[in-house]
């Protein structure tokens, strides 16, 4: 199969009017038109559409009417079909602070999609319980609990390998031990819903940072934080919701002047309510009331940040 005379944007180069070459699944060439030798292959004629790498969104909860939370199969499968009708081509499932019960239901319904196959979902964030209910934020603190290694391999087998994303305060008792068991299963730790100092955040040497500002220990001039370990650190990944309502527009410039982009990864942390008409909601089992498109879970705690 061949799209031609596509306005083609790949990230390193661009096409006003290119061709992409694909063989199955995967792409056999790119370049323009006037470099296009027809072949055998059917024809797509997109007529000058933009054609760009799909999204990766390694940080969403639902949207459509679905969470991950309802440990649904067949709803996960439709939220991977909306994504991908959106442009989303991968994305993690994003797990709530909840019941041990209710996470091991989550994660055994998103393992049964990945492995099944034909689907966007790629992997599973395991967002709580394992952070510090100071910074809750929208995670439920009844269920909250201090890192536990054992928990955690439990939970990756039943997820059958696929939680590659932990989100977790490294200060608290128990992260040494749970960070051993993220790298032995091929997990990576994500500072979080924490207050860990910018040294607690060092000496946990972690790489990846979970929906910046939000929930997190911010920058003082003389303790960065982990807002400060997240920006200075220049082989951390950080998450950054660039919607102005989480992140203001000067900040999420503040941001990208400190990290770039190979250093930022632009994140949705999408609800249930993504994608529909404002109304009643809930997110792990909390009621959220989205009005003009924003959502509000309790009066004087707007934004909700999970």
């Amino acid at each position: 199969m061949v799209i031609i005379n596509a306005h083609i944007v790949s990230g390193d180069n661009t096409w006003e009017r290119g061709y992409i070459r694909f063989d199955g699944m995967t792409i056999e060439s790119v370049g323009a038109m006037e470099d296009y030798e027809a072949g055998t292959d059917s024809e797509y004629d997109v007529r000058g559409a933009l054609v760009t790498p799909g999204m990766i969104d390694v940080h969403i909860h639902g949207g459509y009417d679905v969470d991950t939370m309802d440990a649904d199969v067949d709803r996960l499968r439709h939220l991977s079909r909306a994504m991908l009708a959106e442009g989303v081509t991968s994305y993690f499932a994003t797990t709530i602070t909840q019941s041990p019960a209710a996470i091991t239901k989550a994660l055994q319904a998103a393992r049964t999609v990945i492995e099944v196959g034909n689907t966007s979902l790629v992997g599973i964030h395991l967002e709580g319980p394992f952070v510090n209910v100071d910074n809750a934020g929208a995670q439920p603190a009844e269920y909250i609990i201090d890192p536990d290694a054992h928990q955690f391999r439990a939970w990756q087998e039943e997820a059958g390998g696929h939680i590659r994303l932990v989100t977790y305060a490294p200060e608290r008792p128990g992260a040494r031990e749970l960070e051993q068991a993220m790298l032995e299963t091929g997990a990576i730790g994500s500072t979080g819903h924490t207050n860990a100092t910018f040294a607690e955040n060092k000496e946990a040497n972690v790489k990846h940072g979970t929906h910046l500002y939000n929930q997190m220990r911010g920058i003082h001039h003389r303790e960065p934080g982990t807002v400060g370990y997240c920006l200075l650190e220049r082989d951390v990944m950080v998450e950054i919701i660039p919607d102005g309502i989480h992140s203001r527009r000067e900040m999420v410039d503040f941001a990208y002047r400190l990290k770039g982009a190979d250093g930022l990864v632009v994140i949705t942390d999408a609800m249930r309510a993504k994608g529909l008409p404002d109304g009643r909601y809930e997110l792990g089992g909390q009621p959220v009331i989205v009005e003009g498109g924003q959502p509000d879970s309790k009066p004087g705690t707007w934004p909700v940040v999970s």
